[in-house]
């Protein structure tokens, strides 16, 4: 019989659990989300199916683990883009987030799954460690705003542009991925293809409406502390930050 060898220290159980969310990742990039069981993850990592429920209570809280790793690394992106630009919510954010998201489609496609399928089978445990995460994340990019812009924007209102621009992420998405039969349709009928979704120009569409709105129109006008107004970054300097930001993702 097989043995698997127990991680009995802190640190090798760390390492158990960092390879297990690895391995996850791995098996949602090759083959889709479908594939990842906990017995799929559990022959990637060579471990009984056990050891991984030791871990992670079910195939959901794993997913939102992998889902948590990406939006970390998400968040810092968009931090130090932030950080770097005089005028933040400009034409040069929709323009990152359309890409980020396109460099990174297991975010998205995560997404599509969160609220109807991913947090209906976790602990209440894990599901408030879930949301304390987003919130904590959220908080830390105010920070950035507080420290380094003008005029003062609440936290309130930075909650209310994540989940209205990831809300509309999620739509258009999930509406871009056509099918392989409706991706025919298309071919066939020119017309009926004026109903496809283009992702990146939809999505960029619904960014500027968004920050032109009444609700955010704030964010569209806050400046950097130290901004002069006859000194401001070029649309060639801020396209620079943002694909440095973007290589960096």
């Amino acid at each position: 019989m097989k043995r698997f060898a127990r991680a009995r220290s802190e640190s090798a159980k760390k390492a158990r659990r960092a390879a297990i969310v690895r391995n996850a990742c791995e098996i949602i990039d090759e083959e889709g989300f479908a594939a990842l069981t906990m017995e799929s993850v559990a022959q990637r990592s060579k471990l009984a199916k056990a050891s991984v429920y030791g871990y992670f209570q079910s195939r959901e809280e794993l997913l939102i683990t992998v889902l948590r790793e990406d939006f970390e690394s998400w968040f810092i992106l968009f931090r130090e883009f932030l950080a770097e630009n005089d005028r933040p919510f400009s034409s040069d954010f929709a323009q990152l987030w359309v890409e980020s998201v396109q460099r990174q489609p297991r975010l998205p496609t995560a997404l599509t799954y969160l609220h109807v399928q991913l947090e209906s089978n976790i602990s209440l445990e894990f599901a408030e460690q879930w949301k304390s995460f987003l919130l904590a994340q959220i908080k830390e990019t105010h920070y950035v705003l507080l420290a380094q812009f003008k005029p003062v924007v609440s936290l309130g209102l930075l909650i209310d542009l994540f989940v209205s621009l990831t809300g509309v992420t999620i739509g258009f998405w999930a509406q871009s991925q056509s099918t392989r039969v409706i991706q025919k349709v298309f071919e066939k009928n020119p017309e009926l293809a004026q109903l496809k979704v283009d992702f990146a120009m939809h999505m960029g569409i619904a960014i500027e409406a968004l920050l032109k709105s009444p609700k955010f129109q704030t964010l569209a006008s806050i400046s950097s502390l130290g901004a002069a107004s006859n000194s401001q970054p070029s649309k060639e300097q801020k396209r620079f930050v943002s694909q440095k930001a973007l290589e960096q993702f």
